[in-house]
């Protein structure tokens, strides 16, 4: 795939806050859910139930968790922290490196008829949603930090795999399956967060106040997120 380097800017808007402290602040007071275009269900595989969110608009299949992530109990939500995918400290060795871990994760839920996949950029970018906050529909879910468990992330190391998690987390970084001419991975930015978690995160030379927002980094990053797709089998 050609080297794309996307980053989407986060828009600032007005959400009804589940929790002040949490990254997830739900959707504008008037938003709709698209009718009948997501439906979810729960496969069974070799490593237990796993729940796919089936988009009828695209024809594509996503897991409902992100890479790494358990699915709860009740099967409604998410256990457990994603796998942060970092940067390969050879060149070029990225894409090598994602095709690793998803050829493992299709081992592990003993897929080989239809294999799951890393999203190239307008597969993610078909979930993208900035009616919501985070910018994802209601039906994926997505990892729930505090702003507490962030600034711990944060302060136990600005400029190693600690900091990389923390800013995975804070802006929501997803990986697709190609990397830009700077060497990083090219991705998309789902966390559309709201002003004032941005300003307590951010307040600092990655993004201070004129920054605020996901479109500090100009071009692509060391790593973050993943969440896998196929087509509908």
């Amino acid at each position: 795939m050609k080297s794309i380097s996307i980053l989407i800017a986060t828009l600032v808007m007005t959400c009804a806050a589940q929790a002040s402290d949490n990254i997830q602040t739900g959707c504008n007071a008037n938003y709709t859910p698209p009718s009948g275009r997501f439906t979810q269900a729960v496969l069974t595989t070799t490593a237990g139930p796993l729940k796919v969110v089936n988009d009828k608009q695209t024809g594509l299949q996503w897991q409902f968790c992100s890479l790494g992530q358990q699915l709860s109990g009740d099967q409604l939500s998410c256990q457990g922290d994603p796998e942060i995918i970092d940067k390969d400290a050879e060149a070029n060795a990225h894409l090598a490196k994602q095709a690793v871990i998803v050829s493992n994760e299709n081992s592990r839920l003993g897929e080989t008829a239809h294999p799951w996949r890393a999203p190239d950029v307008n597969e993610l970018l078909s979930i993208y949603n900035n009616q919501c906050s985070p910018a994802l529909y209601p039906a994926f879910s997505y990892p729930s930090k505090t702003l507490a468990e962030l600034q711990t992330l944060k302060e136990a190391g600005k400029f190693d795999p600690l900091y990389h998690k923390f800013v995975s987390y804070s802006e929501l970084y997803y990986l697709t399956d190609s990397w830009g001419t700077d060497g990083r991975y090219a991705f998309v930015s789902f966390s559309n967060l709201n002003l004032p978690l941005l300003t307590a995160l951010n307040n600092d030379p990655w993004g201070g106040p004129e920054k605020r927002n996901a479109s500090y980094h100009d071009y692509n990053i060391w790593g973050g997120m993943l969440r896998l797709v196929r087509e509908i089998p």
